[in-house]
């Protein structure tokens, strides 16, 4: 299997995902295909982030988005999941 295509079509959520490794990290799956949700705290870090994410997009087909949540709080992070699946 060609390395680059192992996350093609693979949903990823990413936690800190509005800088950083978790920003570095989408934008890399991103470039393999991967459908990339970013959770972050801060919702304006989180726009900025997803742009820089998309911009690396493999194709058109990709789904993209954000969700602001605290990973501390259990509840928020099962919120996040269910949206993910939702929207997928």
């Amino acid at each position: 299997m060609n390395h680059t295509m192992r996350f093609q079509d693979q949903i990823a959520l990413i936690t800190g995902g509005s800088s950083g490794i978790g920003l570095a990290l989408g934008r890399l799956l991103a470039a393999e295909g991967a459908h990339v949700w970013l959770l972050a705290r801060r919702e304006p870090e989180l726009a900025n982030a997803l742009e820089q994410v998309k911009a690396n997009q493999r194709n058109s087909g990709q789904i993209f988005g954000t969700i602001s949540a605290d990973v501390t709080d259990a509840q928020q992070v099962f919120r996040a999941i269910a949206e993910v699946e939702e929207r997928l």
